[in-house]
């Protein structure tokens, strides 16, 4: 089962590489619909140059979202916090347990969700 497109990783733009081709600010001259219609044209386009998309394979969680990416970065930030004593047991194992309950929350959804619309592919 093939998944669709997702979207852009921001995370790895290559923001010079977006800055060379956008237009010069003395280059900018907005007079019309149409001159700002090119301008975002040249925006959009310079983004989609310089960031690449997000692969998705048949491996990829489908029920994974950029809040658990987030809280999952703040539970390892915890850990390694809690392993160099800066932080107390209590405070960890309170964000791990929240983190968890997240993902479980995320994947009984999904999973409901793919239940109630059963498809050949998806079974």
């Amino acid at each position: 089962m093939h998944q669709e497109y997702k979207g852009y990783n921001w995370k790895n733009t290559n923001w010079a590489q977006v800055a060379e081709r956008l237009l010069a600010p003395e280059e900018v001259n907005i007079q019309d619909k149409q001159d700002f219609n090119y301008l975002c044209q040249v925006i959009l386009r310079a983004l989609q140059i310089g960031t690449l998309t997000r692969r998705v394979t048949k491996w990829s969680r489908p029920w994974w979202n950029p809040d658990l990416a987030e809280m999952r970065q703040i539970k390892n930030t915890t850990f390694f916090d809690f392993r160099a004593s800066r932080t107390n047991k209590h405070t960890y194992h309170g964000i791990r347990n929240a983190y968890l309950r997240w993902v479980r929350k995320a994947t009984q959804d999904h999973w409901n969700t793919v239940v109630e619309n059963p498809t050949p592919s998806s079974l």
